[in-house]
Parts: structure tokens; C-alpha cells; sequence
């Protein structure tokens, strides 16, 4: 009894997890209505669109229907899914009804279903699905049919990383270390304009004390301050400049995963707030000073 009930244990976190990963994430549907008429001995396929249900977001179209010979072809559009959702063996599973005109309802075998099939890991335009002669065992002529066609979003969102109940988490909380770099970067921008400034006013004490006639030795050391000056100067502003510049590359690297992160959210837990924008937006003038604009 020692023995199996680890084994037990373990056996049961695997069902719940495989189950977990069948979760109905998004569903849709759609439907469209048709008649199969004789013209010319020929059949023709006449449809209308009914139209969705604007209860809710739509991600299924359904795009045309046609008759291949006997083969009864519906084209459809799914939205494409990501290369971390088909990772992660998320798929549509589609199904499809025949609706009588007297109210009959017939699923298709799954043998005679061909195309794209019941299991979509790829959404995209003008995805096929194909009921192989259709018009020679089922359909009649002068009947009218509606296709119920309903598709179900599964996956697992704990693989993305997703918690419907938490929500996304907020990227201004984790502002902290692009505020201090942010801080670093004005502080030795700002210390080099005033060095700039220093260097200025010795130059022209220098100018002044030149064109006055005094002797050199007397200028000349105004002189070499402002040099030196000048050159702590444009260590310190462009060392800050290159500081802010890295600063604000870093943030939108993480602005890019957290808006990757709010679109997943958008998606599947439409319920949860998403974080609003935070904008940075920086621009450096050496005369003016340098300035820092910041938008929420």
C-alpha cells in the first residue's frame, strides 16, 4: 500500500494535467445557409450568410461554400496562432453540422471529412474543410441547408505563463531601476553642463585678460582650466547621453515583453485590467541643457 500511493498520486497530477491542457480557451460560431439547385443538369450551389452572433468577439468567418463535383467544400478563416501558442500544442478543434430544412440535424462521418480536418494548429485564410460527396449520399436538390459550423480554441494557459486571476502584471511597478538609471544618467549629463558653464567663464576671462594686454603668464592659466574643463565636460554629458540612450533601449526590450504579455492577457482573460502605456520619451540639446519628457 506504501508503494502504490506515490504512484497514485503521481498518476492523478498527470490526469488533472493532461486535462488541464484540453481547456476550451476561446469558442466561436457560424453559420451559413444554402440550396442546391439544377441548372442546365448541372448542380449549383446558391448560399447566404445568416450571420454571426454579436454577443460576443468573433474570431471565426466563414469565407465560401462550394460544390467540388460531389465534394461539398467549406472555406474559413481562423486567426493565426503564435509560435509560443503551437509550442505549446494549442489548436482549434472544429466541428460541423447539416441542418435540415424540416429541422433534422447530421453530422458528417469523420471519414468522409477532408481539407484542413477537425484539429486546426494554424489558423489562417481560406482554411479548407471538405465533406467528400456530399451531394451524392446526402444532399438533395431544392432543399435547403444551413452548416452550423462551431470552433473551440484548447490549450493551457498556465504554460504561457497566464493567471486569469491575478491579471498581467503592472510594468510601472517595476519602473525602480530605470528610475535610478534614469537618475544616474541626468546627474552626470547635468554635472558636465556645469562644467561646460565653468569652462565658458574662464575662456572668456581668458579673451578678456588677452585682449586687455595683461601679461601672459597671467592668462594663460584661465586658459588651461577651461581646457580641462571642457574636457571633463564631454565626458561627463555624452557618458550621461550614452546612459539615458541604454536606458531607454533597456525599457523597451521589457515594454516589448510586457505588451506581448497584455495581448496573451487581452486574449484569454479579457476580464483582467491591462496596464495602461508608459511612453519615455527623451531628447538631449548641448546648448539648452538636457531635457527628459515622460509620458504616461
Amino acid at each position: 500500500m506504501k508503494t502504490w500511493l506515490p504512484v497514485w498520486i503521481i498518476l492523478e497530477l498527470l490526469t488533472l494535467r493532461l486535462q488541464a491542457q484540453e481547456n476550451i480557451l476561446l469558442a466561436d460560431e457560424d453559420t451559413i445557409q444554402f440550396i442546391i439547385r439544377n441548372k442546365a443538369g448541372l448542380p449549383f450551389l446558391d448560399w447566404v450568410r445568416p450571420g454571426q452572433d454579436e454577443s460576443g468577439p468573433s474570431f471565426l468567418s466563414i469565407q465560401w461554400l462550394e460544390l467540388n463535383d460531389a465534394d461539398l467544400t467549406l472555406s474559413y478563416r481562423l486567426p493565426p496562432l503564435n509560435t509560443e501558442e503551437t509550442s505549446h500544442d494549442f489548436h482549434y478543434e472544429l466541428s460541423v453540422e447539416l441542418i435540415t430544412e424540416g429541422g433534422g440535424h447530421l453530422t458528417p462521418p469523420a471519414w468522409a471529412i477532408m481539407g484542413n480536418g477537425a484539429r486546426v494548429s494554424q489558423g489562417f485564410n481560406r482554411l479548407k474543410w471538405v465533406w467528400a460527396n456530399a451531394l451524392e449520399e446526402v444532399l438533395d436538390f431544392n432543399q435547403v441547408y444551413k452548416l452550423a459550423v462551431k470552433t473551440e480554441l484548447k490549450g493551457d494557459i498556465y504554460r504561457l505563463g497566464l493567471n486569469c486571476e491575478q491579471g498581467p502584471a503592472r510594468l510601472k511597478k517595476s519602473h525602480l531601476p530605470n528610475y535610478v538609471v534614469v537618475g544616474v544618467g541626468l546627474t552626470m549629463a547635468s554635472v558636465g553642463l556645469a562644467y561646460r558653464r565653468a569652462a565658458n567663464q574662464d575662456y572668456n576671462a581668458y579673451q578678456k585678460l588677452w585682449s586687455n594686454g595683461r601679461p601672459l603668464p597671467e592668462a594663460i592659466p584661465y586658459y588651461d582650466n577651461a581646457q580641462k574643463q571642457a574636457k571633463i565636460s564631454n565626458i561627463l554629458t555624452w557618458t550621461g547621453v550614452a546612459v539615458l540612450g541604454i536606458d531607454a533601449a533597456w525599457y523597451a526590450i521589457r515594454r516589448k515583453k510586457a505588451r506581448h504579455r497584455e495581448l496573451l492577457y487581452q486574449k484569454y482573460c479579457p476580464q483582467s485590467a491591462v496596464p495602461g502605456k508608459w511612453t519615455p520619451k527623451l531628447s538631449f540639446q548641448p546648448e539648452d541643457g538636457l531635457k527628459l519628457s515622460i509620458q504616461f
